[in-house]
Formats: structure tokens, sequence, C-alpha cells
């Protein structure tokens, strides 16, 4: 069978059409978003472990390599050849990988942390007996990163 240009078409329309008259409305509940959390206590403590899943990354998290840079301009530790800028405190969030590893791990773990603190009203609804060490808890991992931050860069943006 030899297929015709207009049958061609007349077959890629009616393909086309079938296709775009299915329409897929799809609602997501494994999801967690703005709208649907804090709905129980459970809620709440997996949003405060978020606030720390940036401070654990191994290299270019504020543990490991936090600890390196401050150390490296101490009497602790000494930096070698392409890490001299460690000793001079002369380095920038963009020009080592660890260095920006560090900033960005703790802007993550900030954000989190503003994100727990938005949502004060809805923590107190689903664990009232446990909001306020909550929202004290999201305060106090915000202030330890920006405190991590401003001893490594000076001021830092809020």
């Amino acid at each position: 069978m030899r297929l015709t240009i207009p049958f061609f078409f007349f077959l890629l329309a009616t393909i086309t059409g079938a296709f775009q008259s299915c329409s897929v409305d799809e609602k997501i509940y494994s999801q967690n978003t703005p709208d649907n959390s804090f709905g129980s206590k459970s809620d709440v403590d997996a949003a405060l472990v978020a606030i720390y899943k940036p401070l654990a990354a191994c290299c270019d998290g504020p543990g490991q390599a936090g600890t390196f840079v401050l150390n490296s301009v101490s009497d602790e530790g000494n930096a070698q050849s392409s890490w001299g800028q460690y000793d001079e405190l002369a380095y920038e969030a963009s020009g080592i990988s660890e260095i920006a590893g560090i900033w960005n791990s703790s802007f993550s773990s900030i954000s989190r942390a503003n994100f727990v603190l938005s949502n004060q009203a809805r923590i107190e609804a689903a664990d009232p007996t446990g909001a306020n060490a909550a929202i004290a808890e999201a305060k106090f991992a915000r202030a330890m990163n920006y405190f991590q931050l401003v001893r490594m860069f000076g001021g830092v943006p809020l």
C-alpha cells in the first residue's frame, strides 16, 4: 500500500488530535510541597532534620572543609601551594570548590531553616507541645550557619 501525501497528513492530524484530547491531572501524594508540609509532628521533625542535611556533605560542607580551612589559617595547620590563600585569608566563595561548597551548603541550610520559620503557625497547629523547641532549633541552626559564614567571609548577605 502506497501512502499518498494527503492521506499521510490526515493520519498525522488524527494521531495528533487523539493525543491532544487526553489530559492527565495527576495528584501527587508522595512529595512534600509548601501547601502540604507540617501536617504532623513527623513532618516537623523531617523539616528540622533537612536543615542539617547540607551541613553533612562530606568534603564540601562546613564539617570537613570548614574545619580544614579554619585550621589552615591557624597554627594547627599549614596550607601548601595553591592553598596558600587560606593562610592569608584571601579566598573567595567562588575560588576553590571547597570554599564554594561551604558557602552553598551553609546557605542551603539557612534557606531550609527560613522555610521552617516561615511556617511557624502550621508547626504550632501540627505539634503544639513541641512548636517552641522546633522554632528555637531552626533559629539556632540559622544563627550557627551565619556565624560560620561571617568567620570565614566577613559580612554576608542575609
